[in-house]
């Protein structure tokens, strides 16, 4: 990786990825505490990655993990967001689409390359290939919100 193109994560960067997590359990589940917190690289001012942990498993809720930053240390590394773990109680009740939704416009905003799945079982990618994700589980942040406006247009088309 070419030290002069990395671009490190800013703490309003940090920052607003852990809103992002705490605004889905807000809106999604009604939770009124912070529920996320970095437990990787959290501490430095120059990182280049991080990992983000929400666990309300123990409370029956759902379980969120998401990597952001350069993931890979190959020369043609690319700044990613990876969807760890992600796991909801109740599961097909637009939880991992409203999460999608939130994490496409912090990669857009924060101009990240891609966002990805790490070790899909076959739920996450059946999930994964309705928003048009690649066979690896990976998609463009652009294609993500086409995918994703696309499908709400059609959602909504059911509704009336």
């Amino acid at each position: 990786m070419n030290i002069k193109s990395v671009q490190f994560i800013t703490q309003e960067e940090k920052n607003d990825l852990l809103n992002v997590i705490d605004n889905f359990f807000s809106e999604e589940f009604r939770i009124k505490r912070k529920v996320a917190r970095i437990t990787a690289s959290a501490d430095d001012d120059y990182c280049n990655r991080i990992t983000l942990n929400a666990d309300l498993f123990n409370v029956g809720l759902g379980q969120v993990y998401v990597r952001c930053g350069y993931l890979n240390d190959a020369c043609e590394a690319k700044r990613e967001i990876a969807i760890a773990r992600i796991y909801f109680a109740k599961q097909k009740n637009g939880h991992g689409t409203a999460l999608l939704s939130k994490l496409c416009k912090v990669a857009q905003k924060y101009n990240y390359e891609i966002i990805s799945f790490e070790c899909p079982n076959n739920n996450c990618r059946a999930f994964a290939t309705r928003f048009g994700f690649s066979k690896c589980c990976v998609i463009s942040p652009k294609n993500l919100a086409v995918s994703l406006e696309a499908y709400e247009n059609n959602k909504n088309l059911y509704l009336h």
